[in-house]
């Protein structure tokens, strides 16, 4: 069963999580995802950080979490811990193109544009 997964780190900004993307090599447009992620998303919140996350079951995070994303965040160091908040998902929409919806509702895609290729489905 799917799950959500909403992450925050307060005191966190971007430098901290694009670094903690190298370290996972999720940084280049060729980057090899995890399996059983579906979505990914982050962005900067009010005093901090938040991700927000879709995985096809909580075991697929829970084996990410701790195999790779734990050791990667203590690499950068200075990470705040993050109990994240999780719901089963009931429903999910994903625009084909997310440039184009985002570009609709202006929202800024900074480098994530140039680094990120779409799926076609």
């Amino acid at each position: 069963m799917a799950v959500g997964l909403i992450m925050e780190f307060p005191g966190m900004g971007q430098d901290k999580y694009d670094a903690v993307m190298k370290e996972l090599s999720l940084d280049g447009p060729d980057a090899k995802w995890p399996d059983g992620v579906i979505s990914h998303c982050a962005g900067s919140v009010e005093g901090g950080w938040c991700v927000v996350d879709v995985w096809e079951s909580q075991a697929a995070f829970d084996e990410f979490l701790t195999n790779q994303l734990v050791p990667a965040m203590e690499r950068v160091g200075g990470i705040p811990q993050f109990p994240p908040k999780v719901f089963t998902v009931h429903n999910m929409h994903h625009e084909r193109d997310w440039r184009e919806a985002l570009e609709r509702g202006k929202a800024k895609l900074g480098t994530l544009a140039s680094r990120v290729k779409p799926r076609r489905r």
